[in-house]
């Protein structure tokens, strides 16, 4: 089989967790998500987000500080102690040089202070999950009946052999790697 002869889907959704107890901020952050064409999950409270951030995977969470019942920095912390690798960039009002190395330090990937534009904070966004992407590394990777195998030269489709050129290659695995995204270039 070539790949020429094959026509694949791939629907890439970046999966938000919005994390914020204000109203007004999850609607602004709702309606420019959908925007850009992301899925977003919002929770008020820590506890409901650790909750959620332990049984689901997304691809980043967007926490802010002042949250009822669990904090943001305490959210932040028990994240990271918990080996949750989500990618978690902090927004909240308190701008002062202590809290935002505090949080940077207890496992934050970035901070940004409100009022905020939703285009910083989405250039951030996209920048965090740049940095934070697992190397593509030596492994097969596996999507939805596909299996690129790490020789470089070959896609399994259902089980069957598709030889690819080193192009080829790159752009499907580069495409698997960033399966909960929507991928507008590769990088």
């Amino acid at each position: 089989m070539l790949l020429s002869e094959l026509t694949i889907t791939f629907l890439f959704v970046m999966k938000v967790l919005v994390v914020e107890d204000d109203v007004a901020v999850q609607k602004l952050l709702s309606k420019n998500f959908a925007l850009k064409q992301c899925q977003i999950d919002q929770v008020y409270d820590g506890d409901t987000a650790l909750k959620r951030l332990r049984s689901n995977d997304y691809s980043l969470a967007i926490v802010d500080l002042m949250l009822p019942n669990l904090g943001g920095a305490q959210l932040v912390s028990a994240v990271r102690n918990m080996g949750i690798k989500t990618p978690v960039i902090v927004l909240s009002a308190l701008q002062d040089l202590v809290t935002k190395t505090r949080l940077l330090d207890a496992g934050a990937d970035d901070y940004v202070v409100k009022p905020f534009s939703f285009e910083e904070l989405y250039a951030r966004i996209l920048a965090v999950i740049r940095r934070t992407k697992d190397d593509f590394g030596e492994q097969d990777l596996i999507f939805d009946g596909l299996e690129l195998v790490p020789d470089h030269t070959t896609l399994l489709i259902n089980g069957k052999p598709c030889k690819l050129r080193r192009k080829e290659h790159e752009l499907i695995q580069y495409l698997m790697h960033h399966a909960k995204m929507v991928v507008s270039e590769m990088n």
